[in-house]
């Protein structure tokens, strides 16, 4: 076994019928440079493809220690973090909510003191 892609080593990239292994990316998900790794942490982040990600890791490293950093990744980011935001983004939503309700009954209540001065 060849690690790289096929081209890397002169051969064609069928060679290594990549539709038949689902874990081969071919650079896609790296950590060789900032970009990349800002990349496939996003991904792992959101869950889509988290497992692929830790099983090349599991792969080129200590088993374990991918194992635990993938799963610390998920579980802190991808459940704590994430409601955390969503829960600050609720919280701004709804304070903007209560601050027009109370532009509304303002407006309402200068509404109805022009109409008693009118009648």
């Amino acid at each position: 076994m060849v690690c790289g892609t096929p081209l890397m080593r002169g051969l064609p990239l069928e060679s290594d019928h990549p539709e038949e292994q689902e874990l081969i990316s071919y650079g896609l998900a790296t950590f060789d440079n900032i970009l990349f790794a800002l990349l496939t942490t996003f991904v792992m982040v959101t869950l889509e493809g988290w497992t692929k990600v830790m099983y090349n890791l599991m792969d080129a490293t200590v088993p374990i220690l991918a194992v635990t950093i993938c799963c610390l990744l998920v579980i802190l980011c991808a459940f704590f973090l994430l409601n955390i935001i969503l829960a600050v983004l609720a919280e701004t939503v709804n304070k903007g909510d209560a601050h027009d309700m109370q532009a509304l009954a303002k407006d309402a209540a200068t509404e109805k003191s022009i109409m008693r001065a009118l009648s």
